[in-house]
């Protein structure tokens, strides 16, 4: 699947991104795909940023690696570290603080989890705009699969303003982060010579 933007034109003929933002950096939860990105408003000021790619692996290892918030830095721009601050295994009520390169300390909450399939998490505290993010994978052959990623953000104050001018900034970094994921989940699939 190649990669795409969903844009639509504005009355100049020129394409953008149609209304709405990418609250990735402003959320802080780093960036996010490519191969189908669509951002819109959502009611009550909020904005919906959707994303899915697919990838050459199992859809339960892709799963496996996504579902580890800890392997965000591996893949996810900004990130430096993330880790689980409640006991394995991944579950409803599980933690973790994810740290950015700005030094900024985010806190996130699994909210829902259907196992192998979907995560669910939620920021609790540190993020500049509240977000909740789905992850979803969906089984394409036994050797593919399609990742999903939902995100819902509540900018508040001025912040509602501004969170439409966000994806001009990061757009780059949104295909790089899922190209990224990508490879690395594809290599792993690879066996060494």
């Amino acid at each position: 699947m190649g990669e795409s933007l969903l844009l639509s034109p504005n009355r100049r003929g020129r394409t953008r991104p149609r209304e709405g933002g990418s609250l990735f950096a402003l959320a802080g939860i780093g960036a996010g795909t490519l191969a189908g990105l669509d951002l819109m408003p959502v009611g009550g000021g909020s904005l919906q940023v959707t994303v899915q790619t697919e990838i050459d692996a199992p859809a339960d290892a892709v799963f496996d690696y996504i579902a580890d918030l800890s392997n965000n830095p591996n893949w996810q721009s900004g990130v430096e570290t993330t880790m689980w601050t409640s006991p394995p295994p991944v579950a409803v009520g599980s933690t973790c603080e994810q740290t950015l390169d700005s030094g900024t300390v985010v806190e996130y909450v699994v909210t829902a989890l259907l196992p192998r399939r979907s995560i669910t998490i939620e920021t609790r505290r540190g993020a500049v705009i509240p977000t909740t993010v789905t992850r979803t994978v969906q089984v394409l052959n036994e050797a593919k699969s399609r990742v999903r990623m939902d995100l819902t953000g509540h900018p508040r104050g001025w912040r509602r303003l501004t969170a439409p001018l966000v994806p001009r900034a990061i757009r780059g970094a949104i295909g790089s982060d899922y190209r990224r994921l990508k490879r690395v989940l594809e290599a792993a699939q690879t066996p060494e010579e």
